[in-house]
């Protein structure tokens, strides 16, 4: 199963709730996503990520 993109957690989930969650996602970021512009570890978690 494919992981849901932080663009997604973002639209459906209430972040202050997951906080914890969500920050291990972004925890030393080596991707940012030209769409949005969030950063994350893992590519698979931005919608068009590129390696930074």
């Amino acid at each position: 199963m494919k992981s849901k993109t932080l663009c997604e957690i973002a639209k459906k989930t209430n972040i202050k709730k997951k906080i914890e969650n969500y920050a291990e996602l972004v925890k030393d970021p080596g991707y940012v996503c030209v769409k949005c512009g969030r950063a994350a570890a893992d590519k698979g978690n931005l919608c068009k990520p590129v390696k930074i």
